[in-house]
């Protein structure tokens, strides 16, 4: 996924495609986040727990997987894992992606955390500026992004966290 970039196009889910608004994470920073891996018997897929996923029909955070519970594609999950490692998100202008480890068959995953998906997984996104200025240029907007939001970002999330 970090070859993705501003302007792309993915699949939100097996029907429609969707442009990458802005990829984050795409630049390798040495840091490794908690991760939960699911498996099930079409394939894997590898996320934060409190990154966003269809479950049971539902789009619920990853930690709330569980044994059987039964993921966009059909397949139910059958181990989950943790570890640690780096995150890639691409943000799309659906709220959604086909999402999957690098073999196997791909499921439905929201393109933002618990605190962001409600907003991401609505109409009001493709309304706003940052939409707007992505799809007119967005080369210029992957670069800020990288340069100025992501370490702007970086930095304020964990207090944040804190707080809330």
């Amino acid at each position: 996924l970090s070859e993705l970039a501003a302007g792309d196009t993915v699949l939100s889910d097996a029907d429609t495609a969707a442009r990458v608004i802005v990829n984050q994470h795409k630049i390798e920073d040495g840091k490794a986040s908690l991760l939960i891996t699911l498996m099930h018997a079409r394939g894997s897929l590898a996320l934060t727990p409190d990154h966003v996923l269809e479950l049971d029909g539902k789009f619920v955070p990853a930690r709330e997987a569980h044994i059987g519970a039964a993921l966009s594609n059909g397949a139910v999950i059958e181990a989950i894992s943790h570890s640690r490692g780096g995150i890639i998100n691409p943000i799309t202008d659906t709220g959604k992606i086909l999402a999957a480890a690098a073999t196997g068959e791909p499921v439905v995953a929201a393109t933002g955390n618990e605190w962001l998906a409600d907003v991401m997984l609505s109409a009001y996104p493709k309304y706003t500026l940052s939409y707007a200025l992505a799809a007119a240029f967005p080369a210029a907007v992957q670069a800020y992004y990288d340069g100025a939001l992501e370490p702007l970002f970086t930095a304020t999330v964990p207090h944040l966290t804190k707080i809330k």
